[in-house]
């Protein structure tokens, strides 16, 4: 099941970059050098950093000390942390559907072409946007090209981020002929 609370826009940390988040778990997928529990353990340290960058409903304190295995009642942040501050409503919504249809429009993108997909690309898709290069590269004759298109934008924009979090997505990153890197989406 994908579900993640309240999807306002994040400006606790206006450093945070998802693709770093990405970049770490590649390097660390990709370093032989680390023993599979090393492996595991550095992937889990990504992973709760990121978690605790897209967390705008749980107390920040509360997560600190959690890492650090000691409980700590939010009620005794007195909102010193933004997320205590925020009194805008909470709401959990449950997004499964819409992760299922996304996976389904990534599949049928991908599935018998040479074609290399981007989150943003994937983002494009799900809105049903066609830009030039997305029809030069045939994906908006896709039948589910546009699946996405009533959902909100910053709801699709979440969802794959959660998709890659949860491994449901994987980034590879790939050298270009120019020499940068580029970061495509596949299924874990």
């Amino acid at each position: 099941m994908c579900r993640f609370k309240n999807a306002k826009p994040q400006t606790c940390h206006p450093d945070y970059n998802s693709n770093d988040y990405h970049t770490w778990i590649s390097r660390i997928r990709k370093d032989q050098a680390l023993t599979p529990d090393l492996r595991c353990r550095q992937e889990g340290d990504a992973r709760r950093v990121y978690n605790y960058c897209m967390d705008n409903v749980n107390c920040r304190r509360k997560q600190v000390l959690g890492f650090f295995d000691e409980s700590f009642n939010a009620e005794f942040c007195r909102k010193m942390c933004d997320n205590c501050r925020d009194e805008s409503p909470r709401m959990t919504e449950d997004h499964t559907e819409e992760a299922q249809q996304t996976l389904r429009l990534f599949e049928s993108l991908t599935r018998g072409r040479s074609k290399d997909l981007t989150s943003k690309q994937l983002a494009l898709a799900l809105k049903g946007n066609k830009p030039q290069t997305m029809v030069s590269k045939g994906f908006t004759s896709d039948p589910l090209y546009g699946v996405g298109s009533k959902w909100k934008p910053e709801i699709i924009d979440r969802l794959i981020e959660e998709m890659l979090n949860a491994d449901i997505l994987a980034p590879q990153i790939k050298k270009m002929p120019s020499g940068y890197n580029q970061t495509y989406l596949l299924v874990s």
